[in-house]
C-alpha cells in the first residue's frame, strides 16, 4: 500500500496460486533486485522446477500460462534479474503491468504467459537487457511511455502489439526471433497501423515460422537477418562473432552490460 516499500532479496521464489496477484498501490514501492547468479522468481505454485513441489502433488500438475494473474503497478517498481513465469490468464493483461505507475526492468526474463508479457495501461516503463519467451504479445504499449532497449523477443505470437489508437512505444537494438503470427509492423488494415518507433532492430523467422520478411527492414537501421544466436532452442541468445547484429546497433543507447552481465563489446 501507499507509503510501504517491499524489498525482495536475491534468490527469493514467490509462488502464486490460481487467481492471485501482487499489487503495488500508488505511493507504494516494490524493489526486487536479484543478481545474475541468484535471480528472483515469480511463478506458479505448480512450478516444481523452482523451489520444489510447493503444492505437494508430486508431478500431478504442470505449470501453464495463466496459472496466476500479474504484478500490477500503480506506484513504483524496480526489477533486476527477475523471472516472471506462467501468468496473465486474461486478454489485455500482462504478467506485469502498470496503471499510472513506473516500472524499470533490467536483465529480466518474462516467459510462458497465456496472453501478454508487459502491458502499459498508463505509466512509464523502461525495459533493458531483458528476454521475452513464449508470450502471446510480448510488449503492449497501449498508453503512457514504453521503451525497450537491447531486448530479445522469441518464440511468441506478436513481438509488440500496436493498434492505430494506441500510443505506441520505442524499441531500440531489439531482436525479434521465431514469431508465430506477426511482428505487428504496420501491415494490413488501418486498425493495425503502428505508432511505435523501432531503431536498429533485427527481425528473423527460421523456416517453419510465420512470416519470413518484415516491412521494417531498411528503416531506421533495422534489418531482416539471422542474428546467429549461439543456441536459441535452449534459450542461449548470445550472438556469435559473425552475427549481422555486431556493429549494427545504436551504441549510444546500449547499456554498458548485457543480459549475461558481461561488458558490451566496444566496437
Amino acid at each position: 500500500p501507499k507509503g510501504v516499500t517491499l524489498t525482495i532479496q536475491p534468490g527469493a521464489i514467490v509462488k502464486f496460486s490460481n487467481g492471485t496477484q501482487l499489487r503495488v498501490d500508488g505511493g507504494g514501492v516494490l524493489n526486487a533486485i536479484g543478481v545474475r547468479a541468484s535471480p528472483i522468481v515469480f511463478t506458479s505454485i505448480k512450478d516444481d522446477e523452482h523451489g520444489g513441489d510447493t503444492n505437494e502433488d508430486d508431478d500431478a500438475t504442470d505449470p501453464f500460462g495463466g496459472d496466476w494473474h500479474y504484478i500490477d503497478i500503480s506506484g513504483k517498481a524496480k526489477l533486476t534479474y527477475c523471472q516472471l513465469l506462467y501468468g496473465a490468464p486474461n486478454n489485455e493483461s500482462g504478467i506485469i503491468q502498470t496503471h499510472g505507475g513506473s516500472l524499470e526492468m533490467d536483465g529480466c526474463t518474462v516467459a510462458h504467459s497465456l496472453y501478454d508479457g508487459v502491458w502499459n495501461w498508463g505509466g512509464v516503463i523502461r525495459i533493458a537487457n531483458s528476454v521475452f519467451v513464449d508470450c502471446g504479445n510480448a510488449v503492449c504499449p497501449y498508453q503512457g511511455s514504453t521503451e525497450c532497449d537491447n531486448c530479445v523477443v522469441a518464440f511468441g505470437n506478436y513481438g509488440y502489439m500496436d493498434w492505430s489508437h494506441w500510443v505506441g512505444g520505442t524499441f531500440k537494438n531489439c531482436i525479434f526471433y521465431g514469431m508465430g503470427m506477426n511482428w505487428s509492423d504496420t501491415q494490413g488494415s488501418a486498425e493495425f497501423q503502428s505508432h511505435s518507433t523501432l531503431r536498429n532492430c533485427c527481425f528473423y523467422n527460421p523456416e517453419g515460422y510465420s512470416k519470413r520478411s518484415c516491412t521494417k527492414n531498411g528503416v531506421n537501421g533495422c534489418l531482416y537477418a539471422d542474428p546467429k544466436f549461439v543456441d536459441p532452442e535452449n534459450l542461449d541468445f548470445r550472438i556469435k562473432d559473425d552475427s549481422p547484429c555486431v556493429e549494427a546497433g545504436d551504441g549510444l543507447s546500449a547499456p554498458n552490460r548485457d543480459f549475461y552481465n558481461q561488458p558490451r563489446r566496444n566496437v
